[in-house]
């Protein structure tokens, strides 16, 4: 899906080359009609850039995709305006552009799914504790592999563990006849305020599908644990 779109945004940057080629006399460019001033042909090869830059935004930048093709989808348009007999048919590509974009927005964009786990992220993380060190005395109660186990790993002396992360990929489904869905996944979970920031991204049917789930509980302690849907899921 991402490689398409950064195809089609190509092919379209591409295209408003031709309106900065005519515009300077670089090419003649029969097929163009209506005469494109210097200054509009500035613009027309402004726009290519950015979409050029959303396209490579896509790869290296995802978070500012959606800003950058926001910015090329305004001002192809205005431009395909100018010379709306010859470029009109460039608006079609600006709207699934602009699909792309507003999706970008919603998960990559401030307001966003992404946004929003990486604020709880942050507020976790700044928070100070005092960790106790993890001492002989602790392990008593744990059966003798675990202690054995726990002792090898040399946590005997150390603070403890007040937060890790794990990234993972596989598939998931919502029933045994559902179709599976390719996933990659983050979660950070919290010791000292137990919680579980989890952000999964997924692809139904070739369309990207973003999931989170935990956010508004970080600065919470969860008197109980809800019962939650289960998910069949293969992890790979």
């Amino acid at each position: 899906m991402r490689i398409a779109l950064a195809v089609l945004l190509t092919i379209h940057a591409l295209i408003h080359l031709m309106g900065f080629l005519k515009a300077f006399g670089f090419a003649e460019l029969p097929q163009l009609k209506i005469p494109i001033s210097k200054p509009l042909g500035v613009a027309w090869l402004v726009a290519a850039l950015a979409l050029l830059g959303a396209a490579a935004a896509l790869f290296v930048a995802p978070r500012a995709f959606w800003l950058v093709g926001a910015f090329g989808i305004l001002i192809s348009q205005i431009v395909i305006v100018s010379s709306w007999s010859d470029a009109r048919f460039g608006t079609f590509l600006n709207v699934v552009v602009l699909l792309a974009v507003v999706h970008g927005a919603f998960s990559r964009g401030p307001f966003g799914l992404h946004a929003a786990y990486e604020r709880a992220v942050r507020r976790g993380l700044t928070r100070v504790a005092q960790a106790p060190v993890v001492t002989d005395i602790d392990l008593v109660p744990l059966p003798p592999p675990v202690q054995r186990y726990l002792r090898f790993a040399g946590v005997v002396g150390q603070p403890r563990v007040q937060n890790y992360r794990v990234r993972f990929a596989g598939r998931i489904r919502s029933a045994a006849d559902a179709p599976w869905m390719e996933f990659t996944a983050e979660q950070l979970s919290f010791a000292d305020r137990p919680t579980r920031l989890f952000m999964m991204e997924a692809t139904m049917r070739g369309l990207p599908v973003d999931a989170a789930h935990g956010i508004s509980c970080v600065r919470c302690v969860p008197a109980r644990v809800p019962r939650r849907r289960a998910l069949r899921a293969h992890v790979g």
